[in-house]
Formats: C-alpha cells, structure tokens, sequence
C-alpha cells in the first residue's frame, strides 16, 4: 500500500480511497541480531553517502531478475 500510494496514487488510489490508516515498523533496523544488517547500521552514514553520490536509491528493486527470484522462492518454499 505504501508504495501504491507514493507511485500511483494520481492513476489509481486517489479516486478509489478515503482513508488508509497503518502501523508503523514492527522492528527497528539497529534491534536486529543479523550480523548483515548490523553491519549496515554501523555504517549507514557512509553507506547513504556512497549511494547519493553514485545515484543508488534501490537496492533490488522490481525487475526480471528480482522478480523471478521471487517467484521461483515463493512458489518453491512453503
């Protein structure tokens, strides 16, 4: 829903939607035991740098290959 209605809001929900109300995170990216992701908080700042500099606002966004992966690991595993 949230990325409906910051991509598509104009085409779609705008005539089709009142109110949409929801949660916020469940979970707290520096709460996170993953050593990969840990990582990543320890070095947000030079990461969000390096990736305003390069241009880089998606990581594995929607496209054949991500979508494929996707699909082959939600059909496959239960």
């Amino acid at each position: 829903m949230f990325v409906g209605l910051s991509e598509l809001e104009e085409s779609f929900f705008k005539d089709k939607l009142n109110l949409f109300v929801a949660l916020g995170p469940v979970t707290k990216i520096p709460n996170t035991t993953t050593a990969f992701v840990g990582v990543g908080t320890t070095f947000y700042d030079v990461i969000a740098d390096a990736a305003n500099l390069f241009g880089v606002y998606n990581v594995l966004g929607s496209n054949w290959l991500t979508d494929t992966a996707t699909e082959l690991f939600c059909v496959n595993v239960p």
